[in-house]
């Protein structure tokens, strides 16, 4: 993903963001195909309606959230752009106790400060 981020930046890329998100989906998904062609799946499982509901929640949110990854990618730089991978798992944990009910526990909480306070660090000293 990282040297795609840096790549795209000098790549003729569409000028429709969802087409340029829903390209690379579509890339990950033939390889996903590809594995299941090779014996990943031995056997079609059997999904429950909330569990598709769930894939189709994911299908839907990783589609925006592609497209606004690849639009920031055209609109700043790469190295500002990455710092959400290390956002990401803070986002999943607010979630998870909002949307679940998960508990949160202080390792969490100091864990996640760290994290942000680096993030705001980086992105401070790429600035200056």
């Amino acid at each position: 993903m990282g040297a795609g981020a840096v790549l795209t930046r000098r790549m003729e890329l569409p000028k429709s963001r969802p087409l340029t998100a829903g390209a690379a989906m579509m890339l990950g998904g033939a390889m996903l195909a590809l594995s299941g062609a090779f014996g990943e799946l031995r056997r079609l499982p059997h999904f429950s309606m909330r569990a598709a509901l769930a894939l189709l929640y994911l299908i839907v949110g990783s589609l925006v959230a592609f497209t606004a990854f690849v639009w920031l990618l055209a609109h700043m730089p790469a190295t500002r752009v990455a710092s959400r991978a290390y956002v990401n798992p803070i986002v999943a944990v607010a979630l998870g106790y909002f949307a679940a009910g998960e508990p949160i526990t202080m390792r969490m909480v100091v864990g996640s400060v760290l994290v942000l306070m680096s993030v705001f660090l980086i992105l401070r000293r790429a600035t200056e």
